[in-house]
């Protein structure tokens, strides 16, 4: 049996998981086996063999509205977080392998705007994350991808409404996880698998060690040739888990006032628990493609830090809605662009907080709508 090996390392800038998704997640499509860059989430993707130039630009804005303890102190809040990502990788083969960097810039801003308080409050997020991945070509049919990161979180949070600005916590953690994919193809089809524990790590938050995770996930991705133009997608993905010391309230270091250690936003608490989408790609002409992919989501608020996400639905139910991806990819010999445009609509009439992390019990009218604009450039060779 011949292999061949793939290896890649980069560095990566993404937002904190608890309110803006890693850029692998924001630019996911059914169609992924399709795609023309090297920041797809299932590694074993990839195609081994080829030499890759990937740039990718997100321009993402999250706009949301809830009220707060409507029959005591009623409060209008609103959100508006803002997502700025540019990203730049090479990976090529050698001999019987493959090397690669990969370098993410992102900036994600939170504006909050609370009707009792007479001030906006701004909080930031500067992440890196530095990743190593490789893809071990078992048959010509069968890739294997493995890919490990170390992530560096940088926070600035007043994590309250009634805490200024000279009060404001700030902190970095340190994470590192690891993605395994597995990818069959021929002709016709195409199936994909991967798995991703919930990464782990420490943050120093005041002099005081903290244990912090991120979600990991499981899933499928399924490709289906109709004909020489169309092609179907199919993906699922599953989340899952672990304690994250975040969740539990801490202080301000000057006032002490209670804060939440992932800021201010009620998205914090917004955990997601299984994804399917479907989505279709198909060549109007030799050298264009329109794409399209249709997600649901199911997620659910988690507010209590003895348990998981999803552990109690029955007492805490989830919620649906959908997300939707639309986009056109221009490929020339080796040059490929892709440029797409994605919507999440989320509505919730009622939501429970028994443990009151932002101060409030009761929230009603939640909604939120996230739009983006995504770039894709790559340069591929053989």
């Amino acid at each position: 049996m011949k292999f061949r090996l793939a290896f890649g390392l980069g560095a990566m800038l993404c937002s904190i998981e608890a309110i803006g998704d890693p850029l692998e997640y924001k630019i996911m499509t059914a169609v992924d086996a399709d795609s023309n860059h090297q920041f797809i989430y299932n590694p074993a993707l990839l195609d081994p063999n080829k030499k890759y130039y990937s740039f990718i630009a997100l321009k993402d804005t999250k706009t949301s509205s809830v009220v707060a303890s409507p029959n005591n102190n009623r409060q209008n809040i609103s959100y508006s977080l803002k997502d700025d990502i540019l990203a730049a990788g090479a990976m090529w083969p050698f001999g019987g392998g493959s090397f690669g960097v990969s370098y993410i810039r992102a900036n994600q801003d939170l504006d909050a705007d609370n009707d009792l308080i007479s001030r906006v409050i701004t909080e930031t997020r500067r992440d890196d994350i530095y990743a190593m991945k490789f893809i071990i070509s078992m048959t010509p049919s069968l890739n294997f991808g493995f890919h490990y990161q170390y992530k560096q979180a940088a926070h600035h949070l007043n994590g309250s409404f009634f805490v200024n600005d000279d009060d404001r916590t700030n902190y970095k953690a340190f994470l590192s996880g690891y993605r395994l994919g597995i990818y069959y193809s021929n002709q016709k089809m195409g199936l994909g698998l991967y798995t991703a524990p919930p990464t782990r790590g420490k943050a120093l938050i005041d002099g005081e060690n903290k244990i912090v995770a991120e979600s990991g996930t499981g899933g499928l991705d399924f490709k289906y040739k109709l004909s020489d133009k169309t092609s179907l997608g199919l993906g699922a993905t599953r989340w899952f888990y672990r304690k994250d010391d975040r969740l539990e309230l801490s202080t301000s270091p000057v006032d002490m006032r209670n804060i939440s250690l992932n800021g201010i936003d009620l998205d914090q608490y917004l955990a997601k628990i299984q994804n399917f989408r479907l989505g279709v790609i198909h060549r109007v002409k030799p050298q264009l493609s329109i794409l399209a992919s249709l997600a649901q989501q199911e997620s659910v608020f988690h507010f209590n830090e003895d348990g998981l996400p999803g552990d109690d639905r029955e007492n805490v139910p989830s919620f649906r809605y959908l997300q939707f991806h639309i986009g056109g990819m221009y490929t020339k010999n080796r040059f490929a662009m892709e440029l797409s445009y994605h919507i999440t609509d989320r509505e919730q009439s009622s939501i429970i907080d028994n443990t009151q992390k932002l101060g409030n019990r009761e929230y009603e009218s939640y909604s939120a709508k996230e739009t983006g604009v995504i770039i894709k450039v790559t340069f591929k060779a053989s």
